[in-house]
């Protein structure tokens, strides 16, 4: 229970580090809700520390980020018990490697005015703005330099880091080195968007750290400055993270079967396409719809509507004409059951994953998940589609 100034809890929800219930007086009731991290809104700092081993949040979270903590790292995250210092922790790590051989260096458009031609004359330019006069020259010429997207990306997120509450000393003087090795590299200015940048065989040794600078400057960076409390800090959704994972590890055991595998499947619920439905996974072979899975970190039970997961499947299978669909959930939030839908033989069936176990024996659970799934549509091994479902194609699928 906290005492909270008029407006703090609104905007706490806003974040959705909370979930907020009045108590009267200014009292509320603050629980946890679908993230987690740390956020500070005027004196008030709120930590949210997952379910899950920050080793393990990782881990997931290397499958949406190009698998940075797939490997054993630089960083024990097994001795390190919240969200936010090992963020910085691995961060200053994997720079740290980065820059070892010194700041990566690329061609840049550059455009200037000099005495003497150098690249391309700006003609229009000097027109407009020298009348016609000689000089000095306005050019444009490409420069090698360290001022490159890559290296702003990696000062933006140590400037980044350095705001956040949590972060020790010796971490936070680590990250101020980073700073100081990019120190001729230009600032990106906070709700700008990031530089782009591709992943190349030149700037190899930087994708682990860039991927992690991207995690923190992106969807995980809570910044607001309009409104009487400034609100800041760095929240991961573990909903999201978990979707991500399941839709991308499930569906690779899937294809390893036959057939492909669509994340997030763009479909309509009804004949006139007003409504639409976009399940975690949907696996398909020749085409065909052969199983529907959402991913779901635990049940959503609204007041009133305590099955809506459960609906949801439902009307996924009956857009794509299935008769099972199945819910994978992680293990400990909710238990694995089934529900056959009256009238309908629409089989729903409430799978769960368990996150305690070690990397590989998670991988093996969902290898074991694709295989009960596969079996439920009734594919076992060579896989082929049954007659009856040869005739259901959703081509016009976006």
């Amino acid at each position: 229970m906290e005492l909270l100034e008029e407006g703090v809890a609104e905007r706490l929800v806003a974040t959705g580090v909370v979930v907020a219930t009045p108590l009267g007086s200014r009292r509320w009731e603050l629980r946890a809700g679908r993230k987690v991290g740390v956020v500070r809104i005027g004196e008030l700092t709120i930590w949210v520390n997952p379910k899950v081993t920050i080793a393990r949040l990782f881990w997931l979270l290397g499958w949406a980020t190009r698998a940075v903590f797939q490997a054993p790292g630089p960083v024990n995250l097994d001795e390190t018990e919240d969200l936010v210092p090992a963020l910085a922790e691995a961060f200053c790590a994997h720079t740290e490697r980065s820059l070892r051989g010194g700041l990566l260096q690329g061609y840049r458009e550059v455009d200037g005015s000099e005495a003497v031609l150098r690249g391309r004359l700006r003609t229009g330019d000097q027109l407009r703005q020298r009348f016609g006069l000689p000089v000095p020259l306005l050019i444009r010429y490409d420069d090698f330099l360290a001022d490159i997207s890559e290296n702003q990306i990696l000062k933006a997120a140590a400037s980044r880091l350095l705001l956040l509450d949590g972060i020790g000393g010796a971490v936070r003087a680590r990250l101020r080195r980073v700073r100081g090795l990019l120190v001729d590299v230009s600032d990106v200015p906070l709700r700008v968007p990031l530089p782009s940048w591709r992943p190349t065989r030149l700037n190899a040794r930087y994708h682990d750290a860039l991927w992690l600078a991207g995690l923190i400057l992106s969807g995980g960076s809570v910044d607001q400055e309009p409104g009487r409390f400034r609100l800041d800090g760095f929240l991961i959704d573990l909903h999201q993270v978990f979707e991500n994972f399941v839709a991308r590890t499930l569906g690779a055991a899937l294809e390893r079967r036959q057939g492909r595998c669509q994340a997030q499947d763009r479909y309509t619920l009804d004949d006139q396409a007003t409504i639409d439905i976009r399940p975690d996974l949907v696996w398909r072979i020749g085409g065909c719809p052969v199983a529907v899975v959402d991913a779901k970190y635990k049940a959503e039970k609204p007041a009133g509507f305590p099955q809506a997961d459960v609906y949801q499947a439902l009307a996924y299978a009956t857009a794509y004409r299935l008769g099972d669909a199945h819910l994978v959930y992680a293990h400990g939030n909710e238990v694995a059951q089934e529900w056959t839908v009256r009238h309908a033989g629409v089989r729903i069936v409430a799978h769960t994953l368990d996150l305690d176990q070690a990397p590989g024996a998670i991988l093996d659970h969902v290898e074991a998940l694709a295989g009960r799934i596969a079996r439920a549509a009734g594919l076992d091994p060579p896989y082929h589609v049954p007659a009856e479902m040869a005739s259901v194609g959703v081509t016009d699928a976006q």
